[in-house]
């Protein structure tokens, strides 16, 4: 048997704040994981924040994340490790 590291993820970013992406990144964020929510439109994103993500249906649900932003870095090294590295995100 392989000792393979457990894979683990605890932040998401999520690229996109239409629809879907906005409610992957509620119900992320309900589970106690730390959330980016990314897109190139602050009007957006920026309610992510404040009120939070509002979801009205069979199961209503009220969701801030943890951050947003509206642009990713320009260049990132092909070689950067994802697992292991923490974004910094310029606002």
């Amino acid at each position: 048997m392989k000792n393979t590291p457990e894979f683990n993820p605890q932040s998401f970013a999520v690229i996109g704040a239409g629809p879907v992406g906005s409610i992957v990144a509620a119900f992320l964020a309900r589970n106690g994981y730390d959330v980016t929510l990314c897109d190139i439109i602050p009007e957006l994103v920026n309610p992510a924040l404040d009120p939070g993500i509002i979801i009205d249906g069979a199961e209503d649900l009220k969701q801030k994340v943890t951050r947003v932003c509206t642009r990713l870095p320009v260049s990132v090294p092909a070689s950067t490790n994802w697992a292991t590295t923490t974004p910094t995100w310029s606002l």
